[in-house]
């Protein structure tokens, strides 16, 4: 290349050709879409005459949002890697409840229990209160 005028170097050709397949590819792939307009790149053609079909510029797998998931290539791979057989979930009934949730109903009952308590210990001390304010006021009122 040096001789036709041309000052490149090796690793700098790689790249530009890295470039452009990379280019090429992403084209078939935005032209493989449906609803998609037509798109073309620098040397489409030429790639096309090279790649072509070849599986390294074709997806094999296109997700739409509107149409799911489509598979494309050889179906005989996809059957073989899609027809694993799923882990099907078995739920089991308990007889008997875990004992931690036992023990934490239990100490939420007693909770309660004692939150009632306080307040009826509360409520004792507010009658014997305004009772006894009750009669204060009577007394000033007979003194009056």
């Amino acid at each position: 290349m040096n001789k036709k005028g041309y000052k490149y170097t090796p690793t700098q050709c790689e790249n530009k050709f890295k470039s452009l397949k990379r280019e090429y590819r992403n084209t078939v792939d935005h032209n493989s879409k449906s609803g998609n307009d037509k798109k073309s790149c620098p040397f489409f053609s030429e790639f096309q005459e090279l790649y072509g079909m070849n599986a390294s510029t074709r997806p094999s797998v296109a997700i739409s949002s509107s149409r799911g998931m489509t598979m494309e290539g050889n179906s005989t791979e996809t059957n073989q890697t899609s027809q694993t057989p799923s882990k099907t979930r078995r739920d089991r009934k308990r007889k008997e409840r875990p004992e931690w949730l036992e023990n934490l109903d239990t100490r939420q009952v007693e909770r309660h229990k004692d939150k009632m308590a306080a307040m009826d210990r509360l409520i004792s001390v507010l009658e014997k209160g305004f009772s006894k304010v009750g009669i204060i006021f009577g007394l000033i009122r007979c003194i009056e």
